[in-house]
């Protein structure tokens, strides 16, 4: 239900129906979220959300898709179909069977979607929330997680891997592809295979010639891998391995490295809004399903280039009357919240009021503070409990301005 809502995977479909539809009407049966008590479902047996849509479009709106010419012309117009919005009481399933009984199309309790092709079936966010700008809008770079496409590349511990990677170099060539589990495209190999050469590497890594299938030594060492928000495990740092490494994220691992996990296209129904860890997270880090993105709080290894949009600090500048910069090894941040809203709205951010506030988060960064102060910083010291021990934050709900004058 989620992603054909409002996942970007459907676009192209909602914006299908809304060119060839005149009204659409979404009836969302699941308003407890995923896996609901199973009294409120109106399938006992699915755990996921479900939803009804129709859509409906006239004889005469039929007629125009008969002929090219007709199609193209009324695909061009800018008459889009309405889309109402109304959501079951949350409650027992009878509650919700008669309530979709007594439903009607015409009565006053549906809620308008946006307007725009490829929006959301659901209500826009409306009143001070929606001016909150979102998470990425404040990133110079964001991207999807790690996503490795075979199991036995990550484990609880390095040794599993060598293990794994011994059994795999040294079995018959006969068996190697089974052990790999190569990358399929409709039954076919994809682009990671035992006989797949690649050109190039992660970074920090030397480009192998071999193919994974000829190698006969050890594996490369293995890394550690945020593979959940707190589930750190381990990984073989062999790009012939991972289906989709990011190889960005990559480029900008290091001790000083920050990454933000979290959901973009919706807000979680609980927990906190974002997650972070030092370690390059897989694609599923922020809650072990539906992807997410991930934002480096730098943009080099180094962590001396903030991956803020420069404009962000130009503006906080000018709204707090003193420089807001990175010095000091802690970039400046937005505050991120996760009000009760409703499925399918972003997370948003908005900024510290004044600077006392930012200040304040900057105070917090001590090692006595970090463990009680539900704030982001990066950098300073690398002591147990210390701003670099991310372990102690991943309950943080907000990150704060970190002020620098």
């Amino acid at each position: 239900m989620a992603g054909f809502l409002s996942g970007p995977g459907f676009q192209r479909m909602r914006k299908y129906l809304r060119q060839r539809c005149q009204d659409i009407w979404v009836i969302d049966c699941s308003p407890e979220g995923h896996q609901p008590e199973v009294g409120t479902r109106l399938f006992q047996g699915v755990q996921q959300p479900v939803c009804i849509v129709i859509a409906s479009r006239r004889r005469d709106n039929a007629a125009a898709d008969d002929g090219a010419a007709k199609g193209a012309a009324a695909l061009a117009s800018p008459k889009l179909a309405a889309v109402h919005f109304r959501a079951l009481p949350a409650g027992h399933r009878k509650d919700k069977f008669a309530a979709l009984a007594a439903l009607r199309l015409d009565d006053g309790d549906w809620q308008d979607c946006p307007a725009e092709p490829r929006a959301p079936f659901l209500p826009a966010a409306v009143g001070a929330w929606a001016a909150f700008p979102a998470l990425e809008d404040f990133f110079v770079y964001d991207g999807s997680g790690v996503m490795p496409g075979r199991t036995w590349v990550i484990a609880p511990d390095a040794e599993s891997l060598r293990q794994r990677w011994e059994r795999l170099v040294n079995a018959p060539a006969a068996d190697k592809e089974a052990l790999f589990h190569p990358h399929l495209v409709g039954g076919k190999l994809g682009d990671r295979h035992v006989s797949r050469k690649v050109s190039n590497s992660l970074a920090g890594y030397q480009v192998s010639s071999k193919s994974v299938g000829d190698e006969s030594g050890d594996c490369l060492p293995p890394v550690r891998l945020g593979f959940r928000s707190f589930d750190r495990q381990w990984i073989i740092p062999d790009i012939r391995i991972i289906n989709r490494p990011n190889p960005q994220l990559w480029v900008v691992r290091s001790d000083q490295q920050v990454f933000i996990s979290a959901f973009t296209e919706e807000s979680p129904s609980s927990g906190p809004a974002f997650t972070v860890t030092g370690l390059v997270p897989d694609l599923h880090h922020y809650k072990d399903s539906f992807g997410g993105r991930v934002f480096p709080l730098w943009a080099d290894a180094a962590a001396t280039v903030p991956n803020l949009h420069p404009s962000l600090l130009t503006h906080l500048s000018a709204c707090y009357g003193q420089p807001v910069t990175a010095a000091g090894g802690r970039p400046a941040g937005p505050h991120l919240r996760r009000p009760a809203v409703r499925r399918g709205q972003p997370a948003r951010c908005r900024c510290a009021a004044g600077p006392r506030c930012g200040q304040h988060a900057g105070k917090a960064s001590g090692t006595e503070g970090w463990r009680s102060q539900p704030r982001l910083v990066c950098g300073g010291s690398r002591k147990r409990g210390g701003p670099a021990d991310l372990a102690n934050i991943g309950h943080a709900r907000a990150f704060r301005c970190i002020i620098r004058p």
